[in-house]
């Protein structure tokens, strides 16, 4: 009886040896080597990139273990340092003009923070921004900056731990419907790709009819109905009015067509409202050379956040934050003392805590540009940067950007502000198109008709 019981056991022992080995890899034996990726991962690929996952992938196709197949494996193959060997293979021309344009040299973003606080400098290149232990002058804090807090939205970084703000590098960012165990499908780039960076008070959330609220809890509503408020972007929001374009079912991609990502540098356009409103060209303002924007009559509303301040902590007690730490950064609502660089993927000391002296939605302001056309405006430079190392010494205390005017007035419906050489006050494009309000366009009719040439203050 005894031997009988041994004989079982180790039938019984056999069996689970045989049952691990099936569970954790490709199978064995005859069937061996018709095992493939899609054994384990179980996903669904789009019929033009179905030509295997090795292609891009690498790793080792006649590996029948898991630590075999992944051996050599590419997590990342459309990111930047690769899209140029993958990706290009079949879209040269497309990863060579991408590679060119803002969403890939964050030119625009790296300018106007640079310029605001050293306007004779050449900004950095994106390749040149990183994260930095104790600065020590204000040009590798402002480096510091960007890398840790401003940068956070860009095809270098797969985006916090939120649901809806996570994404795939390079390429794929825009092109991926991104999802780590469902389909693994390229298209093109979905209202969700986008508004996985044009998310918080930026164009983006603005076109879905989204006012970013404040950080402090007072302005906070962690409950509806008895029900705890989901936060997929890791911030809270309040309903707006969409744009009149959402509400017709437009993306981003109607307006801002291929060109405008894939284009020339010489022939680069954005998106123009006269390629489906030329027809009113012969009304009053809607010519083509208007000297008014269309958003200076149609825009809805706008969000204002004044006096933006920006503290580094580098020994941080998080406690003392918490008030504010419901801040769209994971770090600083974890309460780390620590935030990665996200744009090399290398974790830093110390922490970005931002604040607001004041966020409002609010119809438009207006303002004179440098082109002597009217437009609407914000103070997107109403920066104040300070810097606490880890000794609790403050090292920068309220750095300002060095502007020639620094224009802080009182809100009012909507008046006129001239742009006289740099300023905290840039000029945006708001996504809220609607209906013209019709004394504001009067307003601005009236303006335009005191002169052919140019437009005056008034």
């Amino acid at each position: 009886m005894p031997s009988k019981n041994r004989f079982l056991s180790h039938i019984f022992f056999l069996f689970l040896f045989t049952l691990s080995l099936n569970a954790c890899s490709p199978p064995y034996g005859p069937k061996a080597q018709k095992s493939n990726c899609k054994t384990c991962h179980k996903i669904t690929i789009d019929k033009a990139h179905d030509f295997g996952c090795t292609k891009c992938h690498k790793g080792n196709k006649k590996g029948h273990t898991k630590n075999l197949a992944h051996r050599g494996l590419l997590k990342h193959p459309a990111s930047i340092t690769n899209a140029e060997k993958f990706c290009a293979s079949c879209h040269k021309k497309e990863v060579e003009t991408a590679l060119n344009l803002p969403h890939y040299t964050l030119g625009n973003e790296i300018g106007k923070i640079w310029n605001a606080f050293f306007p004779a400098d050449t900004p950095p290149r994106v390749s040149e921004i990183r994260g930095i232990e104790n600065p020590k002058n204000k040009k590798q804090l402002i480096k510091d900056l960007l890398a840790r807090r401003c940068l956070r939205c860009h095809v270098y970084y797969e985006g916090d731990d939120y649901k809806d703000t996570k994404r795939g590098l390079g390429c794929s960012a825009c092109h991926l419907r991104f999802s780590k165990k469902g389909p693994h499908v390229f298209h093109r780039p979905s209202i969700k790709n986008c508004l996985s960076c044009h998310y918080g008070n930026f164009v983006g959330w603005d076109f879905v009819g989204r006012f970013e609220k404040d950080f402090p809890e007072d302005f906070r509503a962690p409950f509806k109905n008895g029900k705890q408020v989901k936060r997929p972007y890791g911030l809270e929001w309040i309903e707006m009015s969409e744009d009149i374009h959402a509400q017709k079912g437009f993306i981003c991609t109607d307006c801002h067509g291929l060109n405008e990502f894939h284009g020339e540098k010489t022939t680069l356009k954005k998106g123009s409202c006269r390629k489906c409103h030329a027809h009113l060209s012969k009304r009053f303002g809607h010519k083509e050379n208007s000297k008014a924007s269309c958003a200076s009559c149609h825009a809805k509303w706008g969000f204002y956040d004044f006096g933006i301040d920006l503290l580094r902590l580098d020994k941080p007690d998080m406690e003392d934050w918490s008030y504010i730490r419901f801040q769209g950064e994971i770090e600083i609502e974890n309460g780390q003392a620590f935030m990665l660089d996200k744009i090399n993927n290398i974790p830093v000391n110390g922490v970005w805590i931002k604040g607001f002296k004041k966020r409002r939605w609010w119809p438009v302001i207006l303002g004179i540009t440098k082109e002597k056309k009217i437009g609407v405006i914000r103070p997107i430079l109403d920066l104040s940067i300070s810097y606490v190392n880890s000794d609790d010494d403050l090292i920068f205390d309220n750095i300002q950007p060095v502007l020639n005017d620094h224009i802080r007035p009182l809100i009012k419906d909507w008046y006129l502000i001239e742009e006289k050489g740099a300023s905290i006050w840039l000029t945006y494009s708001p996504h809220t198109i609607g209906k013209a309000e019709i004394f504001r366009t009067l307003f601005i009719r009236n303006l335009l008709s005191t002169t052919k040439t140019e437009v005056k203050q008034k």
